[in-house]
């Protein structure tokens, strides 16, 4: 197999804005160590990133909600039933529940985003354009927070 990182982004805590920490520029995830939190299902590639972040922060997560969708997790923040971790991919989009968005400063949780094919094996045209359409994609419209 061989591959490449298309892209790495940072995580970030997502809040009810009526959370005491919801102004904040940045927080250190610890400081989430009371609160429920919404996590994505078992088997969502985001729930472990998550658990990991905050067992390094020096805390087990309790669990209120889980979700199999990026919109179902803001929803269930923005509505007050929690606090969660989510990349910044996912917080592009506006409306009317929205919740607060608070960069972690520590730990720094990213995720990264990679493509990988098998080594030795030509690809087809349609695979070389999808990999020229996602490179270029990122690069030009996929600006970090």
């Amino acid at each position: 197999m061989t591959g490449e990182v298309i892209l790495t982004e940072d995580l970030y805590a997502i809040l009810p804005q009526s959370h005491p920490l919801a102004g904040e520029a940045s927080i250190h995830l610890a400081e989430l160590k009371d609160d429920t939190f919404v996590l994505f299902s078992n088997g969502y590639s985001l729930r472990p990133l998550v658990w990991d972040a905050c067992r390094l922060a020096g805390f087990v997560p309790t669990i209120g909600f889980e979700g199999e969708e990026t919109d179902t997790i803001r929803g269930l923040v923005a509505a007050g039933m929690g606090v969660s971790l989510l990349p910044e991919m996912a917080l592009y989009q506006t409306g009317t529940m929205m919740p607060a968005v608070v960069k972690i400063r520590e730990p720094r949780v990213t995720r990264t985003i990679g493509l990988i094919r098998r080594s030795g094996e030509k690809p087809q045209a349609v695979v070389k354009l999808f990999h020229a359409f996602l490179v270029d994609y990122f690069s030009d419209h996929y600006k970090p927070m």
